[in-house]
C-alpha cells in the first residue's frame, strides 16, 4: 500500500513537471515568432517575385541572396557569357566499330572518340568549327542547350585553314547565332573571352588577353600547310575547346580556337585562334559549294634555291624565287602573260633543267621562294581580285629585267 502511494505521487510529479516545461517552450516559441514578425515589419526585405535579399521565406517561397557585381569587367564577363553561350555547341565525334554478338553476326555500332566545340552562325542551323575536329568522324552529335541533334551533313571543309561547317536540323528558337566581327582591329593586350567544352565540360568560360598577333602555326588537320596571322592568347584553351569562339568584349567572334602549345596536354597560357578576317570570307563558299573556291596562279616550276649554284650560273640578279616551267592555259598567270621555260640547260653540272622562264619573286609585297609561298599569298584572295606580281624576266640570253604585273585572279572551273 505504501509503495503504491509513493508510485502515484512520483507519477503525478512527473506529469506536472512535463506540463510546466511544455508550457514554457510553447510560450517561448510564440515570443520568438512575434519577435521575428516584428523584425520583418520594422525591417521589411526587398521583394523580387516573392523573394528578398535577406534569404527569408515570403509567401512560402525561398528567398535567394542577390549577387552583387563588384566591377565593370566582371559585369562584362557575365553579359558576354549570357549573350553568347546559347550559341556555343558541344560536338561529339563517333566512329563506327564492328561488334560480334553470340550468333556470330557482325553488328555495327558507334563509339565516342572525342569532342570539340562550335559556334552557331545562322538560323538555318549551320555551325562553324575546326576541320580537325570532324575530319575522321563517322557520325557527329551536337549538343545545343542540353538538347542533342545528329549533324545532317558536313556542309563544307577548308583543310588549309582548318575550318569546317556542319549543319543540324534544330528549331529556330534554339539557334542563337554568334556575330562574326568584320574588321576587329585587334591589339596586343586586348581582353578576350573563350567559351567551349574542355574535357567535355560544356559551356566553360575562360578569359585572358591577346598575347600576340600575326603568328604562323602548322595546320593541325594533318596536311603540310601553315596558317598565317593567327591570334595568340593566354585565355585557357584545353582539349575540347577546339572549334569554339574567341570573343571580344562585345561578344563578337574574333577567332576560332584551334590549338595550344603545351608540354603536358593542358593549357599553359599559349593558345592560338584563326582570326575572323580569315574565317568570314570563306563561310559563304563552304555553305554554297562545300569548299573554298580559291583562285590559282596556274604555274608549275621549281624553287631557284633548290638547285645550288644555278643563280650564279645564269647570272641572275637574285638568289631566291620561283622559276616558272609551264603556264596553265586560261588561269591567272596565262591571262597576265607570264612566260614558261624557253630552253634547257644541259651540261655536266645540270642535266636538262628548264630555264629562262619568268621567275616570280614577289606577290603583294610577300617574298616568294617556292610554290608554298605562292599558295599562301593567294589563300585569302577571291576571284577577280587584282594582285601585284613582281617577276624577273629573261630578255635576251643572260640579260634579265625586273617587271611588275597587275594580275587579275581566276578560279579554275
Amino acid at each position: 500500500m505504501y509503495n503504491l502511494g509513493n508510485r502515484i505521487k512520483l507519477i503525478s510529479g512527473t506529469v506536472i513537471v512535463t506540463l510546466a516545461v511544455t508550457t514554457f517552450f510553447f510560450y517561448l516559441g510564440g515570443s520568438f515568432d512575434r519577435w521575428l514578425d516584428k523584425d520583418l515589419i520594422s525591417n521589411p526585405p526587398i521583394q523580387t517575385s516573392g523573394k528578398t535579399e535577406s534569404g527569408h521565406l515570403v509567401g512560402h517561397k525561398k528567398i535567394e541572396p542577390k549577387y552583387v557585381i563588384v566591377d565593370s569587367d566582371e559585369k562584362n564577363n557575365i553579359d558576354v557569357y549570357k549573350q553568347t553561350s546559347p550559341g556555343v555547341v558541344n560536338i561529339t565525334i563517333f566512329n563506327q566499330v564492328i561488334q560480334f554478338n553470340p550468333d556470330y553476326f557482325m553488328k555495327p555500332s558507334y563509339m565516342a572518340k572525342g569532342s570539340g566545340s562550335g559556334s552557331v552562325i545562322d538560323k538555318q542551323g549551320h555551325i562553324l568549327t575546326n576541320y580537325h575536329v570532324i575530319k575522321n568522324a563517322d557520325q557527329l552529335v551536337v549538343t545545343l542547350n542540353n538538347k542533342r541533334f545528329q549533324a545532317e551533313q558536313i556542309t563544307g571543309i577548308d583543310p588549309e585553314n582548318d575550318l569546317a561547317v556542319i549543319k543540324i536540323n534544330a528549331p529556330s528558337n534554339l539557334l542563337h547565332p554568334i556575330n562574326i566581327a568584320e574588321s576587329p582591329n585587334l591589339v596586343v593586350g586586348q581582353k578576350v573571352l573563350a567559351i567551349g567544352n574542355p574535357f567535355g565540360l560544356d559551356k566553360t568560360l575562360t578569359t585572358g588577353i591577346i598575347s600576340s598577333l600575326g603568328r604562323t602555326i602548322s595546320v593541325p588537320s594533318g596536311i603540310k600547310r601553315m596558317i598565317e596571322n593567327t591570334i595568340q592568347t593566354d585565355a585557357a584553351i584545353n582539349p575540347g575547346n577546339s572549334g569554339g569562339p574567341l570573343l571580344n568584349h562585345q561578344g563578337e567572334l574574333i577567332g576560332v580556337n584551334t590549338l595550344i602549345k603545351t608540354p603536358n596536354g593542358g593549357s599553359v597560357g599559349i593558345g592560338f585562334a584563326i582570326p575572323s578576317t580569315t574565317v568570314k570570307p570563306v563561310i559563304s563558299d563552304l555553305i554554297n559549294f562545300g569548299k573554298v573556291k580559291r583562285p590559282k596562279m596556274g604555274v608549275t616550276g621549281y624553287s631557284l634555291s633548290q638547285i645550288p649554284g644555278l643563280s650564279t650560273h645564269l647570272k641572275l640578279p637574285i638568289d631566291e624565287g620561283f622559276i616558272v616551267n609551264r603556264v596553265i592555259k586560261g588561269l591567272s598567270a596565262d591571262l597576265a602573260g607570264i612566260n614558261g621555260y624557253k630552253s634547257y640547260i644541259n651540261n655536266r653540272y645540270y642535266k636538262k633543267i628548264p630555264i629562262r622562264g619568268d621567275i616570280i619573286i614577289n606577290i603583294d609585297n610577300r617574298v616568294i621562294r617556292n610554290r608554298s609561298d605562292i599558295s599562301l599569298a593567294l589563300r585569302n584572295k577571291r576571284h577577280g581580285q587584282i594582285v601585284s606580281v613582281t617577276i624577273i624576266r629573261n630578255k635576251d640570253k643572260l640579260n634579265w629585267i625586273k617587271k611588275t604585273l597587275n594580275i587579275k585572279l581566276v578560279v579554275p572551273n
